[in-house]
């Protein structure tokens, strides 16, 4: 906690906000080194120049779970920087890979180690120009406000009041518009540092009078005003901010490809349109209900419990098992698909019967019978398939498709040289050669043709949505 004056001395305050964040971020680094060196380990340091994202097929990014920026709603992974970062690995023409982080300096240790690529979070976007870091042109631009109680004294009284305390999210941003806010008014002040509270948790603090007041961006502040009617926008503290992504030093390139990548959105309004879907406080727009998230439940759907149970029974992660029914009915009981499929674990009838489930079974029943179809379909997938994620995605593929196809795409993947055991650039290669007629028709292939790029979408997308819920779940 820091007491500060707003006197003409400014006792180097910025200079002070630099080196503790400095002091934070080699903390965090040398923790990182220490753990590795006492496991005789040598550090594996990714590197993030433009070339190395293409080579690896991958851009790493680093972004803050919150309720705007990268959450689950209703099974369905969202949120302005995921939406801008999978437009853009698109643009790249690369893989999008997510590592959460909610504090700065441990995001900014994660970018001077190259263990990403680039950070897409609000509160780096004003961080102090340390020379360690390019900014991005702006996404969108924010104004810092301070909230308080309806009903309690201005912000300027309030000062003038020793007891009382502004308590901000402690981010290098806030603390250093707070310090320019300070120069207007004659007062004491006293600054509690937070870097682990979101703002929207903040807000909830003052609501639940357990602070007094706090800064946050405005944006959020009119966003979450029709969940706290108790509070207020008291004052607006320094200029407009801009909303940037941030990349080290040397990621010259990359800088250059995420500022032409905005630069093309500029006609169309995508970035506009993706600011307003999540930041704009009418409700019937966006049709999201935070009320579950700023409880604090962090969930994917209403059967967690059932999905954790049965899943036990398989040996898969639940969440895996979560992000297929998700795929199959958005963890609707009542799903019935044009085929005939029903359920919430969207099973063909004869499939059901077997399994011992009808219409009217149960939401558990339903699950649990996904579950023996999904141990069924393994044990008929060739034990030669030793991985456990070629294992799984062929088991997925299969209960899309129906195993008859796997096993035909698996026999061309093999008569034509390539590895039967491995699914990506293998058997999915020669399922999607499936809807070819020189393939289908091929002697060893029994069961026909096959959608094989749908089925391959189907697995794709559960693994991306199940790598989402495992980064915020966990």
């Amino acid at each position: 906690m820091y007491q500060l004056k707003s006197d003409k001395k400014k006792i180097s305050f910025r200079k002070t906000v630099k080196a503790v964040f400095l002091l934070n971020c080699v903390f965090v680094l040398f923790c990182a080194c220490s753990k590795n060196n006492s496991d005789n380990k040598s550090i594996f340091f990714l590197s993030n120049d433009y070339e190395k994202i293409l080579a690896r097929d991958t851009l790493i990014a680093v972004t803050t779970y919150n309720s705007t920026d990268y959450f689950i709603y209703r099974g369905n992974p969202m949120g302005f920087q995921l939406e801008l970062l999978k437009d853009f690995a698109d643009y790249l023409g690369v893989e999008l890979r997510i590592i959460v982080e909610n504090n700065t300096a441990r995001s900014a240790a994660l970018l001077l180690s190259g263990q990403c690529d680039l950070i897409a979070q609000r509160n780096m976007s004003g961080v102090c120009k340390l020379g360690l870091f390019h900014y991005s042109d702006a996404l969108a631009f924010m104004k810092l406000v301070i909230l308080q109680k309806q009903g309690k004294e201005s912000f300027e009284n309030m000062c003038i009041d020793n007891s009382d305390s502004l308590k901000v999210s402690g981010t290098v941003l806030m603390m250093s518009c707070i310090n320019k806010a300070l120069e207007n008014y004659d007062c004491n002040f006293v600054f509690d540092w937070v870097d682990s509270l979101s703002s929207e948790q903040m807000i909830q603090s003052l609501s639940e009078d357990i602070v007094p007041s706090v800064v946050v961006t405005e944006d959020l502040a009119l966003l979450f005003s029709s969940y706290y009617r108790d509070v207020k926008i008291s004052d607006y503290i320094g200029d407009e901010l801009p909303i940037s992504w941030v990349v080290s030093q040397k990621s010259n390139r990359l800088l250059d490809s995420i500022n032409a990548w905005i630069k093309s959105h500029e006609e169309s309004g995508f970035i506009s349109k993706k600011y307003n879907r999540y930041f704009k406080p009418n409700r019937t727009y966006r049709g999201i209900d935070y009320t579950d998230y700023l409880k604090g439940d962090n969930y994917i759907s209403p059967f967690d419990d059932l999905i954790k149970q049965y899943s036990e029974n398989l040996a898969w992660d639940w969440k895996l098992v979560a992000s297929l029914i998700y795929q199959e009915s958005r963890f609707n009981p009542d799903a019935v698909s044009w085929a005939g499929a029903y359920g919430i674990m969207q099973l063909m009838p004869k499939t059901a019967a077997r399994f011992g489930v009808d219409s009217s079974s149960n939401v558990g029943d339903h699950i649990n019978a996904g579950i023996k179809y999904l141990q069924y379909l393994d044990k008929n997938i060739p034990e030669s398939v030793c991985e456990p994620e070629d294992r799984i995605k062929m088991v997925l593929a299969s209960y899309n498709t129906g195993l008859s196809h796997i096993l035909d795409a698996i026999a061309l993947t093999e008569k034509y040289g390539r590895d039967p055991n491995v699914w990506k650039n293998n058997v999915e290669v020669f399922l999607v050669s499936l809807s070819e007629p020189e393939f289908y028709s091929d002697s060893v292939v029994n069961s026909g043709y096959c959608p094989g790029k749908l089925v391959k979408s189907f697995v794709n997308e559960i693994f991306e949505r199940y790598e989402h819920y495992s980064n915020i779940l966990n």
